[in-house]
């Protein structure tokens, strides 16, 4: 919470000074903003966001089902509040949409009744957001020149072209920024989009291209096993056992989500961070397993 909390109050920061640069410079503040968003103590913005997703949703798992004092509530409260607002003035879609899954699965198994509320604040937020914020959500259906829609089409149809012809084994690991040109299809007229093609932006599409349909087939199936697997562990327990828990399952969703946009598990902070956080749910699992016998 302490990490994720200083994390987040040097990303609320950096993106007040990027203001400030970006006034000074006379430029329009979204344009050169998507190119140059926050980062916290990460490299990359895409980093920042996916480690404070996986952060805010463990730590809301924890106050909603672990917390066992009003204090620890309100502390996890802030944490909680301080992380959500570096993550929306991060401009991140992806991780907006995964981590909104996220925290509908936690009120869903903690509050029902308060389900409802979630578009009511949805929509407050959305208003009270920066400009930015709000042009970020309308890109989704009407991008402009700075935003990544165009360059996600054609990364996605690279990558089929790619497991077209290598479908088993794939272009081979660290070779898709390598070999990317040779795989452009037809359907991809004139220049590129402006973008990053040493990956292809999703892990489901990017292991497929880079190392075949077996090894992406593999990783969905670890995915999908440890939900599944944690789900059914989850139901009936109460205390720290159900915060690890339901935390494991709220951030393997988000996990998932974003990981369709995002190559995110190729992500080392995220991907350790993911690990750290998966394995407490199954060591919950197991000790609950273990106290059920006893």
């Amino acid at each position: 919470a302490i990490a994720g909390s200083a994390n987040a109050i040097y990303g609320i920061a950096e993106y007040w000074s990027k203001r400030k640069e970006i006034a000074a410079l006379g430029r329009e503040f979204y344009i050169y903003y998507v190119a140059n968003r926050i980062t916290g103590f990460q490299s990359h913005w895409m980093t920042f966001s996916g480690v404070e997703m996986i952060l805010l949703l463990f730590l809301l798992s924890w106050a909603l089902f672990a917390a066992d004092s009003l204090k620890a509530r309100l502390a996890l409260g802030v944490a909680v509040l301080l992380i959500g607002t570096a993550v929306l003035l991060s401009d991140t879609r992806s991780v907006w949409l995964a981590t909104a899954i996220g925290v509908v699965y936690l009120v869903a198994r903690s509050q029902p009744k308060l389900l409802w509320t979630l578009p009511v604040i949805g929509v407050l937020i959305f208003f009270a957001a920066p400009e930015n914020v709000q042009e970020r959500v309308r890109s989704i259906w009407q991008p402009s020149q700075a935003d990544s829609n165009s360059h996600r089409r054609a990364v996605n149809l690279i990558g089929v072209e790619m497991i077209r012809k290598h479908p088993w084994t794939g272009v081979g690991p660290g070779r898709v920024g390598k070999v990317y040109r040779q795989y452009i299809p037809s359907s991809l007229r004139g220049p590129l989009p402006e973008g990053y093609y040493d990956h292809l932006h999703s892990i489901y599409v990017h292991y497929a291209a880079e190392r075949g349909l077996i090894t992406a087939a593999g990783l969905v199936a670890w995915l999908l096993g440890s939900l599944v697997v944690l789900l059914r562990a989850a139901k009936g327990t109460e205390g720290v056992a159900a915060g690890l828990l339901h935390a494991g399952v709220a951030v393997t969703l988000a996990v998932m989500v974003e990981g369709a946009f995002e190559l995110n598990l190729g992500d080392s902070e995220v991907l350790l961070l993911y690990l750290i956080v998966l394995a407490l749910g199954f060591v919950a699992m197991r000790e609950t397993h273990e106290l059920k016998r006893t």
